[in-house]
């Protein structure tokens, strides 16, 4: 069986995913901000109806940390692909149930094991998948995740991969859920995200760079902070160095109800720092430079 097109990729842009990234801060319970990412419920990412708090500062981080997350090299889609890959590949171990790999389709029963940047994550469930030599896809049916801490994730959906080139690798996205156990503020929350009209471009274009563009839309169900629904988009070529922080582009979230509730990322060169701004109904609510790390700790 071949190696999946989307790992040559990214290890030969020396850009290999060692965790999820995701919100580490206490208010997210497994870790991840799943839900925060891509959940379930709509199946269109521009169907919900409300907007969100674009005004409150702390829902605006959480609505534009749901975007980094499926957008950035090691934050969740990208983590879940990679881990995902390992078992397709029987390169992954289950430290106690098992899994088995037949007709391909992996069916995890209870299987404990690393999975997005955790280690002693019970995974039960099926992830089918085809593979040719110029695509493949990953299609995933109630597959389930029992976190250390508990708290549970139940991801369904497809994700397709396009080699277009040697050195590109086309992501499509038209209905991945996840419904996860959140808590904030003490506060308990089981969430519901849908990620739509997704499409992602990873490219190596030298030895040392790595670029994305990428676009699609996000509805949350059952949030910390009431439902949204958003669209994003990368604007110009996201440029990363050797880095899993790009050091030239940016990023732009807007409410897919009113264009004018919005927020941007502009990169600085240092691939450290960048600018966060966000405005609702055009009144500008936040401007300010933040590191890497701020951003995703949202």
């Amino acid at each position: 069986m071949k190696k999946s097109y989307f790992s040559i990729i990214l290890m030969s842009s020396m850009l290999l995913l060692s965790g999820c990234g995701g919100s580490d801060s206490d208010d997210s319970n497994n870790g991840q901000n799943t839900g925060g990412n891509n959940s379930g419920g709509n199946n269109n990412g521009g169907s919900t109806t409300t907007t969100g708090d674009w005004t409150n500062e702390d829902a605006v981080n959480w609505i534009t940390h749901s975007a980094v997350t499926v957008v950035f090299p090691e934050q969740f889609l990208d983590v879940l692909i990679y881990d995902t890959d390992g078992f397709i590949f029987n390169e992954a171990e289950c430290s106690s149930g098992s899994y088995t790999n037949t007709n391909n389709t992996v069916t995890f029963n209870n299987c404990k094991t690393n999975f997005l940047d955790d280690d002693g994550v019970i995974l039960s469930g099926k992830v089918s998948y085809s593979l040719s030599d110029s695509d493949e896809s990953f299609s995933y049916s109630n597959f389930n995740l029992i976190f250390p801490d508990n708290s549970k994730a139940v991801i369904n959906g497809k994700v397709d991969f396009v080699l277009d080139s040697e050195t590109n690798t086309i992501v499509k996205i038209d209905d991945l859920k996840v419904v996860s156990d959140e808590t904030y503020e003490g506060k308990n929350y089981s969430m519901t995200t849908a990620l739509s009209d997704y499409t992602a471009t990873w490219s190596v274009a030298s030895n040392d760079e790595f670029l994305i563009e990428a676009s699609g839309a996000l509805a949350v169900i059952d949030s910390p902070f009431d439902d949204f629904s958003i669209k994003f988009n990368t604007t110009d070529v996201n440029r990363f160095n050797n880095n899993i922080n790009p050091y030239d582009g940016g990023l732009k979230v807007v409410d897919a109800n009113n264009a004018k509730n919005y927020s941007t990322l502009d990169y600085n060169s240092d691939a450290a720092t960048l600018l966060y701004q966000s405005y609702a109904n055009d009144k500008l609510v936040i401007n300010r430079t933040l590191s890497w790390e701020d951003v995703y700790d949202f």
